[in-house]
């Protein structure tokens, strides 16, 4: 083939108008909350002062965001659902200062594109609207209709003409995270508007306009209002105003941070990270702090062009603003008087004695008392119920059969440990965390936290096969309120949480009755169980539809005994043959290993003895 046969057989094309609006329906609509995002902007940009929005099928089957803005004639409403169809933008110059929150002119049409839509609209100065329907983007009818002032846009059937973008969405319940997560960001950032969510047909949120501090507690619990620490700095030209939580209120991951700039949700890792480093050391290993903050700059200083989706900024004075940011979250947390180095925080069964210093248990009335305490009597009632003792070969690996040694019957009693069990060897605990006792050919020190795990992992998935964890009901229920998300999970995890021996049911919106814990389980204040382990399951990213797997080693992640805790002699044996009684003793179901063995050999070595 000669050139000139091979350049004539090479064609370019100019794509036709439906071809190119997919595409690029592709980088604005991700996923049904892509879809929420743009339509909230559109409503804020309208002027409205109260939003309404119905979800139903995870934003698949239809969203409707309903407002009470300016509105719009026939023509306007024609053009708007046509591509780089733009309100904000007349010439380039206007791209420098633009301060409504969309402006591209692409979100309607690549919505449009690939979904079917019904809008309605009307201005104040009408006495009449029209609603428009379009499918995958062309218009089927427009007609002349009696309509409230304001703007409804329903998406319907998203993604129908699209089967291999529907294929990449999540569950239900993921793209239902999503979803909320949007409507949380945007009613922060506004709360002087009238918003209210329905989701699959339940009222979840009904906001009214209220003071920011009101609007955190209202999106998310009653309990943050005690925790909120207020941050104000004005420097010229910025400011930063908000709130940050204090560290009581830190979490596992790092979903309740929310920075704004401009009123626009974004975000930013240098200034994310100013944020969090002034909480040095006040912070456990992997907790992070709640925020709300609100940073007003020039619009010429921030380029919020970076991301498709404007979530991503940069500042001309990155460094400027970091220092700023640092120094205006630190001065919140020193006029709060939080101590910049604080102890090491107890557990939550402990407290100090004030004269002596000495960190006894706590008690709590809340449990259906048991003789003269709301605490089972035997101390080794943590471990108990468990109907195993340590036997098989694992056992005889490390302890070996010496004196004392004995191999224990299966279905005797954890909690009736004899005198000569308690006695068959030294066991001692250091620092409330490890437990060391004599092994054959040296010493093992087992983490008491991980062990825990391992043993209540076990327990735990034989529980979510039919056997029930024994529970224990509390003398008032604890009412819970949490956020929508929050909410979901805890919603879809009832049967599962039954059957480890915590009970819970629903107490009106967004709320829950605490009945009952799985025996044993002591904490400072009862509900943080339930609150620790929804931390657990979103910080390892399975928060939805989680396997029985993943339920039994978030349970007994947080249900096991914490370092700072103080076991007695029988609680430690107890432990280590409940240990040696599983299947796999030598690791948690995270992976850490449950004992460290130090053998008489390298001991001889240290000591030079070889």
């Amino acid at each position: 083939m000669d050139v000139t046969e091979r350049t004539n057989t090479l064609k370019i094309n100019l794509l036709p108008q439906e071809v190119y609006n997919r595409i690029a329906a592709g980088e604005v609509v991700e996923r049904p909350a892509s879809v929420l995002k743009e339509l909230i902007e559109n409503s804020l940009d309208a002027g409205a002062s109260s939003i309404e929005i119905s979800i139903a099928g995870a934003g698949q089957k239809e969203i409707c965001v309903s407002d009470d803005g300016e509105g719009m004639g026939k023509p306007d409403l024609l053009l708007a659902f046509e591509r780089h169809a733009t309100s904000k933008v007349q010439a380039v110059e206007d791209l420098k200062v633009i301060q409504t929150l969309g402006f591209r002119g692409e979100a309607l049409s690549a919505i449009a594109s690939v979904s079917r839509i019904e809008a309605s609209s009307r201005l104040q100065s009408s006495l009449s609207g029209h609603r428009l329907r379009l499918h995958g983007g062309k218009i089927v009818d427009v007609e002349e209709m009696g309509t409230s002032v304001g703007t409804s846009i329903t998406v319907k059937e998203l993604f129908f003409n699209t089967p291999a973008r529907k294929k990449f969405l999540k569950s239900r319940n993921v793209e239902s995270g999503h979803l909320l997560n949007v409507f949380k960001r945007f009613a922060l950032s506004y709360p002087g508007i009238r918003l209210s969510l329905t989701l699959e047909g339940k009222k979840v949120y009904r906001l009214p306009p209220e003071p920011l501090k009101d609007r955190i507690v209202a999106v998310f619990s009653d309990e943050m209002a005690k925790h909120l620490l207020p941050v104000e700095l004005q420097f010229g030209k910025i400011g930063l105003s908000g709130y940050v939580g204090s560290p009581d209120l830190s979490r596992r991951t790092r979903g309740d941070q929310y920075l704004y700039v401009n009123q626009r949700w974004v975000q930013n890792r240098p200034i994310s990270h100013a944020i969090i480093s002034s909480y040095s050391h006040l912070l456990e290993q992997k907790k992070f702090p709640f925020y709300a903050l609100f940073l007003d700059i020039p619009h010429e200083e921030v380029d919020v062009n970076v991301h498709p989706a404007k979530s991503e900024v940069k500042f001309r004075r990155e460094s400027e603003l970091y220092q700023l940011t640092h120094d205006a979250v630190t001065a919140a947390l020193r006029n709060a008087g939080v101590d910049a180095f604080p102890s090491m925080p107890l557990s939550g069964d402990e407290k100090v004695n004030e004269t002596t210093g000495e960190i006894s248990p706590k008690q709590s009335g809340a449990y259906l008392p048991r003789g003269s305490s709301g605490y089972p009597q035997h101390p080794s009632q943590r471990f108990a119920d468990q109907g195993e003792k340590a036997s098989g070969e694992a056992y005889q690996l490390v302890f070996g059969s010496k004196d004392g040694a004995t191999t224990i019957s299966q279905a005797e009693e954890v909690s009736a440990i004899s005198n000569s069990d308690a006695q068959r060897t030294q066991v001692y605990q250091f620092h409330q965390r490890f437990i060391v006792t004599e092994i054959k050919g040296g010493i093992a020190i087992i983490d008491q936290h991980a062990a825990h795990e391992r043993v209540l992992y076990e327990k735990a998935l034989k529980a979510l096969s039919g056997d029930q964890l024994p529970s224990q009901r509390l003398l008032f229920p604890i009412i819970i309120k949490l956020d929508a998300e929050n909410a979901l999970i805890l919603q879809n995890m009832q049967d599962d949480l039954q059957k480890l021996g915590v009970e819970v049911r629903e107490f009106g919106e967004r709320s829950f009755a605490l009945e009952a814990l799985p025996a044993g389980i002591r904490k400072g204040s009862d509900d943080s169980f339930i609150m620790e382990l929804l931390d657990e399951l979103n910080e390892r990213g399975i928060k939805h539809s989680p396997g029985h797997e993943q339920v039994a080693a978030a349970f007994a992640c947080r249900a096991a005994i914490k370092f700072g805790q103080s076991l007695s002699l029988e609680e430690m044996n107890s432990l280590i043959d409940q240990l040696f009684a599983s299947k796999f003793p030598f690791s948690c179901p995270h992976g850490r290993p449950t004992l460290l063995q130090l053998t008489l050999g390298e001991l001889n070595r240290r000591f030079g003895r070889v």
